[in-house]
């Protein structure tokens, strides 16, 4: 607890990128929730991205699906002093935000990079049908396309057919072009 105190959000996030791959992922999770909830300390959005990232790598990917919901329906603590895009989406911006963080954080569309785009994908296009996770989740795919990252041809289909079934044609188009 004391040494929280010590760090800001930004040199935990530092440090946690120098170690991240020494760390057991579960004990980084209990870790992450303890300290936002009982110490009040809070993470940076690419503090969680490098969790998450290490969940899904070690293949929990339900716990990092969870954590990834949280994140985006501001469930969880964050410091977001780096938020750069605020594109008059409800989320501000925090869709593209993540996805940059994912990008930045990528290995070059490894299995690992797939399953994340993937899930980002879905949750937006799932979870947050009512906000506007759908155009939230091709904006994603669209900004992650120019970088080289793709999602797998089963999450290509799923946003082609649920933009089709929301009767949104033109978009499903665009969203063709680019898958």
């Amino acid at each position: 607890k004391d040494l929280l105190t010590l760090l800001s959000p930004l040199q935990f996030e530092g440090i946690f990128l120098d170690i991240h791959q020494t760390v057991k992922p579960l004990a980084a999770l209990k870790f992450f929730y303890f300290s936002s909830n009982s110490c009040g300390f809070r993470f940076s959005l690419r503090s969680y991205c490098i969790l998450i990232r290490l969940l899904v790598i070690s293949n929990l990917d339900s716990a990092a699906r969870l954590l990834l919901i949280r994140l985006i329906d501001g469930k969880l603590n964050v410091f977001c002093d780096n938020l750069r895009i605020n594109d008059g989406h409800g989320d501000n911006g925090k869709h593209l935000e993540l996805a940059a963080l994912f990008a930045d954080l990528s290995m070059g569309n490894s299995q690992v990079d797939v399953r994340i785009l993937d899930m980002l994908v879905h949750v937006f296009a799932s979870q947050f049908k009512v906000s506007g996770g759908l155009n939230s989740s091709l904006d994603v795919i669209c900004m992650l396309a120019r970088r080289g990252l793709f999602p797998s041809l089963r999450t290509g289909v799923f946003v082609l057919s649920s933009l089709v079934k929301a009767n949104e044609l033109q978009k499903s188009y665009e969203a063709f072009d680019i898958l």
